[in-house]
């Protein structure tokens, strides 16, 4: 297998239909059981943080199936309903429009397919607010997605002004008042009140399908929330405003809330629950007014009542749907609050035991979905070792930790026992708290295992956030191991912060030498000075620039550089986990551990996982095939099969032009072409999405470099083609902000 190949592997997972056919990736469904021995449901999607909950038939079936973003990492979910259970279909991500903040299916056009609104941010006009994409049916009868409008707009006379929504808000988008096509709620960025634009499209004669939005009123529900006490100021009257007089709206920042309309009382009118990022309260509030003109009159601070109210710290976000496959919606309510909230136990079920209109509440669990996932709370970090030496790979995680609030976490190591076979893995949880780690006050846990001094047991070596190692030395034996104490700083090596280590013989001499990433982007090659008896390594890395690799990418000050040298055909690739959550590739590493790294044709190998990657590679089932485990921000732990005979190279990449860089990839709306050498040609060039339309053509003459923007076009997947003197030259952006 040569080294070119692997800038296929996992080029876009949530492709991995297509993949699997063009690329040999595949999502590897591995077994996993708790501690008591009972199978969960679904082990290795990935955990959840901030999940994001939408209703949509994926298939076809009619059923609702369940749409999940993750705030954290904008890590994309899919769930098909079989009619008793939710089971993981990463088939279908590839079907939705990649989205990162928020995201909500409604249908707006009416046509019983659910269409698609999502946070959109263009940097250059400083604009921030919804875009939209229409759902419809492929050939298979799978939903798919096509944009429809990049920012919406509402109008103001003859001319329109963009309808702006926070990135830490979730708004409301349902049908407020009752004319049978979907208005929009969302506060102020200027202050504690709501605006409702309302959507014309009936009232001018267009069917449902238009989208021709008025910014109507500007105090919705004539109350206030001031971000500083958990209810709301409310108004005397539905003819004035809270606090604001002559209608001018207050000059607070706007902190952030989330809305959920629905009619809790059948009287026809929407009320609302509200989620604040200061509380961990749901609040529900009732609109005494009509469906024309809202007007709250009172209000519950801890809902539901009558049965255990939402106590989610911090920031809940209220989702209102069918998850028990009853007819009637149920309440989901999950943090808003990226990293500073609960992290484990994210989704708080609530059964709705009467209707739609006149819901009641009663709690069921506050693991919903998520209880049947491997969920380590936040950064998970993944290692494979044979802990107790029969042969079988079992799998070590640390994480950073499960929020316990005020900003503290519980970090630990878990254990999981491969109890399958050599070509059938399946794990079970055999230590929550490995080494005993939990009682120390630590963080940000990377763990590494090898025989450091050869008596053919596993020794650890442990990463953390203030940049030390620990050490845990193998005290038991074999197949009987113990780790009765720690060595924190570990031969006082220290490299800043966020260490992440490897235990691997590097200069292949027969010992163990260390390789451990680091916060900045860089790593650092500690060449162990003794032998497989006694390691001995020098407080001062033998080389601080490992590769001459840098894992920060432009406009990041964080790399979180996480190492995984593994052998290849007897030859070693580097592989390395990024801040951003995708994975770089490198090779010529052999014979050239103090030299430069080969990052392979860009080295991008993109792991729809979301932030924080942390991978180990291995032969789990001995199929001949690559096994990854991967780590995310999310706390859990997804498997990857990668097979390099059934990979076939793009034709349309010409040698000629290789040497044309177009970076960053993933971008954050501009992307730099950097032609040096093919100054003052005459050049093409054309942008595509994925599904072959054109939507940028351009021609002129180079020059050493030139900045392409895109900040005009969604996120996704686009292939920029650079044509010079009948050479092509093919390459894929993500387009992720």
């Amino acid at each position: 297998m040569t080294a070119r190949f692997f800038v296929l592997f996992i080029l876009f997972i949530y492709t991995s239909i297509q993949l699997e056919a063009q690329y040999g990736i595949r999502f590897l469904e591995v077994p996993f059981q708790d501690a008591q021995g009972n199978s969960l449901a679904n082990p290795t999607t990935g955990g959840l943080n901030n999940p994001q909950f939408s209703e949509v038939d994926m298939d076809g079936d009619g059923d609702m199936d369940l749409y999940i973003l993750d705030r954290a990492g904008g890590k994309t979910l899919c769930f098909l309903n079989d009619g008793n259970n939710y089971i993981y279909a990463p088939e279908y991500i590839e079907q939705f429009p990649i989205a990162t903040r928020w995201a909500l299916l409604r249908d707006y056009n009416c046509d019983g397919i659910m269409d698609m609104f999502m946070y959109n941010k263009i940097s250059s006009l400083g604009q921030q607010g919804i875009q939209i994409f229409k759902g419809s049916r492929d050939a298979d009868n799978k939903i798919q997605f096509d944009l429809i409008n990049t920012m919406l707009h509402y109008q103001t006379g003859t001319d329109s002004t963009v309808i702006a929504v926070s990135n830490i808000d979730l708004p409301d988008i349902n049908d407020i008042d009752g004319d049978g096509d979907l208005d929009i709620l969302t506060f102020n960025l200027s202050g504690g009140y709501i605006d409702l634009f309302h959507n014309e499209s009936q009232e001018l004669g267009y069917a449902c399908d238009s989208l021709i939005f008025r910014y109507k009123d500007d105090c919705w529900g004539r109350f206030y929330e001031s971000g500083v006490f958990p209810d709301l100021t409310l108004s005397p009257s539905r003819d004035s405003c809270a606090l604001k007089i002559g209608w001018t709206p207050r000059n607070n920042l706007h902190a952030g809330s989330t809305l959920l309309s629905l009619d809790t009382d059948a009287d026809g009118d929407k009320d609302l629950l509200l989620g604040d990022v200061f509380f961990d309260n749901l609040l529900w509030v009732r609109n005494a007014g009509d469906t024309d003109t809202a007007f709250i009159d009172s209000q519950l601070v801890n809902y539901p009542s009558g049965t255990l109210p939402v106590e989610l710290d911090v920031f809940p976000a209220a989702f209102y749907l069918d998850v028990d496959y009853d007819g009637i919606k149920d309440l989901l309510v999950s943090p808003n609050a990226e990293a500073n909230s609960v992290n484990k136990n994210v989704v708080w079920f609530y059964k709705n035991n009467q209707a739609n209109n006149l819901p009641s509440f009663s709690y069921q669990t506050d693991d919903f979905l998520s209880g049947g996932m491997i969920d380590h709370g936040a950064i998970s970090a993944p290692t494979f070792m044979d802990y107790n030496g029969d042969g079988l790979l079992d799998i070590v995680v640390g994480n950073y930790g499960y929020f316990e609030g005020a900003g503290t976490y519980r970090s630990q190591l878990q254990l999981y026992k491969n109890i399958g076979t050599a070509t059938q893995p399946s794990y079970k949880l055999e230590d929550a708290d490995f080494a005993q780690l939990e009682q120390y006050d630590v963080r940000r846990l990377c763990p590494t295992f090898g025989d450091l001094d050869n008596d053919g047991d596993l020794d650890g070596i442990i990463g953390q956030e203030d940049g030390t190692l620990i050490f845990i030395e193998n005290k038991g034996s074999n197949t009987a191991p113990s780790y009765p104490q720690i060595r924190p700083m570990w031969e006082n090596i220290d490299v800043g912060l966020n260490s992440a280590p490897q235990l691997v013989d590097v200069d292949e001499d027969g010992d163990l030498d260390l390789i451990v990433g680091e916060r900045n982007g860089n790593f650092n090659y500690f060449q162990n000075d003794g032998d497989v008896n006694t390691a001995d390594f020098n407080d001062t890395p033998t080389s601080a620039t490992f590769g001459f690799i840098d894992t920060k990418t432009p406009g990041q000050v964080e790399g979180n550089a996480e190492p995984c040298l593994v052998k290849v055909d007897g030859e070693y690739h580097f592989f390395t986990g990024l801040t951003e959550g995708w994975i770089w590739n490198y090779d010529n590493v052999e014979g050239n551990i103090l030299g430069t790294f080969n990052q392979v044709s860009d080295g991008l190998v993109y792991l729809d996982e979301g932030d924080q990657s942390v991978v180990d590679v291995a032969d789990i089932n001995q199929d001949g095939n690559l096994d990854f485990v991967v780590g995310n921000v999310r706390g859990g732990i997804s498997f990857y099969s990668f097979d390099p005979n059934a990979v076939s190279v793009n034709p349309q990449k010409s040698q000629a032009l290789s040497d044309i860089r177009i970076y960053p990839n993933p971008s954050k709306g501009q992307v730099y072409m950097d032609w040096a050498n093919h100054q003052n040609q005459t050049y093409q060039l054309s942008i595509h999405n994925v599904l072959g339309q054109t939507l940028i053509t351009q021609k002129r003459q180079t020059e050493k470099g030139a900045l392409l923007s895109l900040e005009h076009l969604p996120n996704g997947i686009y292939t920029i083609q650079v044509l010079i003197d009948n050479q092509q030259l093919s390459q894929q952006i993500i387009l992720l902000r």
